[in-house]
């Protein structure tokens, strides 16, 4: 199971600390402690409890260092926004590359030699303007 918490330091909001939902992510607005420390008991907390990779993506390099001397992987913010970006292009290549080509598409693609698939295009053609005649 993988949990994405976004934190948030709300010391001076007046607020408790408290943490909200939003489509399955996380929001911790830590009022009693700075983000920062926050981050750093739950890091410890996780790790103590054998949760086998802990993400923290900051460019705070305090942070990272700390973070990272708990047993947390480290991504700076930059390289966060990168990656969810080249995972958008990825999603949508792959997203045109299956629209474009149907499963009958490959089906015939497969089996048909390419005079016959010329034939039926030649054949479709032929009806298509058939058809503009008649209008």
């Amino acid at each position: 199971e993988i949990k994405v918490v976004v934190v948030f330091d709300a010391a001076l909001s007046g607020q408790s600390t408290h943490t909200e939902t939003y489509k399955g992510v996380d929001v911790v607005y830590s009022a009693d402690l700075s983000a920062d420390c926050w981050i750093e008991k739950e890091v410890e907390a996780l790790v103590a409890d054998g949760c086998p990779k802990v993400w923290v993506v900051t460019s705070d390099v305090l942070e990272q260092q700390l973070s990272h001397g708990e047993g947390a992987l480290i991504w700076s913010s930059k390289r966060l926004v990168k990656e969810i970006k080249e995972s958008e292009l990825e999603l949508d290549e792959e997203l045109k590359e299956i629209r474009s080509t149907s499963l009958q598409g490959k089906i015939f693609q497969h089996k048909l030699k390419p005079k016959v698939v010329q034939g039926l295009k030649n054949l479709r053609n032929q009806l298509e303007e058939q058809e503009r005649k008649k209008k």
